[in-house]
């Protein structure tokens, strides 16, 4: 079981495959009113906004450059060591010029592969419109990627809410040793109801992003390890997920919420009798997993959660599964959030 859900984890994983990826170095700025040479600026992070500002999932992806340990490139020369040490096929670098008057940038995109500069993107404004000028590079780099490489780009997206309801199978286990020698998890049973008020909230790094709401209810299955036990536990869980939509069939999501427990445990200690003890407790729970959208109203997800159940000794629970989700209701957001 458990090395079943962990292939069907890694292979959806292994099938978000990026067509192109550009990395973004650090942008020089030069400060010509104050003589000033800033390497360190956040001119980078602001450009990273703008780039992934449309919604272009795994066809495209703009990236920071992950190290800062380099001054930022100003040649031909520095920006091909910096994909050859940092491993970038395209890079994007530039500067960012100050003056009395103006503010002006000039971006570069290299290819690593040629080692040479397949476009240069200029633009200027006044002083104090900073992220005009950001916007105005983004813009026309963004128009070359797109024409040059074919990328498809929604411009705005519609937005809909959907009622769906997921159902899974999978397994529980203790984490910590004191709920270890005492018992052992088996099976585990999930269903329940999401509700999804829009599924197109904000756009990030060229992915659509949305929230969930849900109701669980579960069912866990264990068994004593230190005497002879049957643990029944039914679990109401309220989990709060966001999600990012990688692509028309891809999407990962993580989040967090709130959960009360209900056991029923049976003991039969030796040579006494049979004990059953009902007992109740909050939580807390994190949950992450991917989701296929295997047809229109029906999708495959994997999901791995983790749980703290409020003993009087505390329990932290790890829960891997894999299910199905049943969407009943579509209908289109008139006003996106």
């Amino acid at each position: 079981m458990k090395n079943v859900l962990l292939i069907i984890f890694l292979s959806g994983i292994a099938s978000l495959v990026f067509a192109i990826e550009f990395t973004v170095a650090p942008l020089y700025f030069i400060d010509e009113t104050s003589e000033r040479v800033m390497a360190q600026n956040n001119f980078h992070d602001r450009l990273l906004r703008e780039l992934g500002s449309a919604v272009t999932g795994t066809q495209l992806r703009f990236r920071s450059a992950g190290s800062f340990r380099y001054n930022p490139p100003q040649s031909v020369g520095d920006a091909i060591v910096f994909c050859r040490d940092e491993q970038v096929n395209y890079l994007i670098y530039g500067f960012i010029v100050r003056k009395d008057q103006t503010i002006q940038g000039e971006l570069r995109l290299l290819d690593y592969e040629r080692r040479e500069v397949i476009a240069h993107f200029f633009a200027m404004d006044s002083r104090d419109r900073e992220d005009e000028l950001i916007k105005n590079l983004a813009d026309k780099l963004f128009r070359f990627v797109k024409e040059t490489y074919n990328i498809i780009v929604i411009p705005d997206p519609p937005a809909f809410t959907h009622i769906q309801f997921p159902v899974s199978l999978g397994y529980w286990q203790p984490v910590d040793k004191n709920w270890i020698k005492l018992i052992f998890g088996l099976i585990r049973i999930d269903g329940g109801i999401q509700i999804i008020p829009s599924d197109n909230v904000f756009t990030a790094r060229g992915y659509a992003h949305y929230f969930s709401l849900g109701v669980d209810i579960s069912y866990r299955l264990g068994v004593g390890n230190y005497y002879p036990a049957w643990d029944h536990g039914f679990t109401f869980s309220f989990p709060l997920l966001l999600h990012r939509q990688l692509n028309e069939r891809h999407e990962i999501y993580t989040g967090f919420g709130l959960m009360y427990s209900f056991d029923i445990l049976y003991i039969k200690k030796p040579y006494e009798d049979p004990v059953t003890e009902i007992y109740s407790s909050g939580g807390i729970l994190v949950s992450g997993g991917w989701i296929f959208h295997f047809k229109e109203r029906f999708f495959i997800f994997a999901d791995l959660r983790m749980e703290l159940r409020l003993y009087k000794t505390p329990m932290l629970s790890l829960t891997p599964s894999v299910g199905v989700i049943f969407r009943q209701y579509t209908q289109e957001v008139v006003n996106k959030w």
